[in-house]
């Protein structure tokens, strides 16, 4: 019988992964393409072929973190039936999920201005965002005259703002010693903002 051929690694992945790797221990502006591809295990010209330069493998990064953070808030939410209860614990998550990424929240600490084209005026990130939230917003659940790109903006950018001024987290809450994701003192903060701040201006959209 014969032996299978062993699958072939996604080297795209396992750069970015490196790279990833690299930002949580030391911010985005040490990384080099050549010291990126020692740790990546690659030839220099492989990591090339793959990425022209620092500023394309700081955007391949940012996507692929956007997309699993997206998925992310998408697979926590879905199952809420009520909308409103959705809205706000959709939001919390989305927020403790940010307050606790390690790569991100070493950026913010060592060099936050390089994430302000990130997260400033109709960068491709904050309409990117935009739209996952129109695509969220269930059948029927917000009039038909409503704008729903000016809620998703709003959404958006208050995210934004909290990632520069977060909260402080709940007191009181603990998570089992098995618990894996956001922690409930995060996840309760951003609920409870979401509430005050959120919800209140989602009822101006809904029937």
């Amino acid at each position: 019988m014969a032996s299978k051929t062993p699958a072939k690694p996604d080297t795209r992945a396992q750069i970015l992964h490196a790279a990833l790797d690299w930002v949580d221990e030391a911010g985005l502006t040490r990384i080099s393409m050549g010291a990126l591809a020692k740790r990546a295990r690659l030839a220099r010209a492989t990591l090339y072929q793959h990425f022209t330069g620092k500023e394309a493998l700081i955007e391949a990064v940012v996507s692929s973190e956007l997309d699993k953070f997206y998925a992310r808030i998408h697979d926590y939410a879905e199952g809420i039936a009520d909308n409103d209860e959705r809205l706000v614990r959709g939001f919390g998550f989305a927020y403790a999920y940010l307050r606790e990424h390690r790569a991100l929240q070493r950026v913010l600490a060592v060099s936050p201005a390089m994430l302000l084209p990130y997260i400033h005026g109709e960068s491709r990130q904050i309409q990117q965002g935009r739209n996952f939230v129109v695509k969220e917003i269930r059948i029927g659940e917000f009039r038909e005259d409503a704008d729903v790109d000016a809620f998703a903006d709003f959404f958006v950018r208050q995210l934004h703002s909290l990632l520069l001024t977060p909260l402080p987290p709940v007191e009181g809450l603990e998570d089992p010693p098995d618990h894996r994701g956001p922690t409930a003192a995060n996840l309760e903060a951003g609920r409870r903002y979401a509430e005050m701040f959120v919800l209140p201006a989602r009822a101006q959209f809904v029937r």
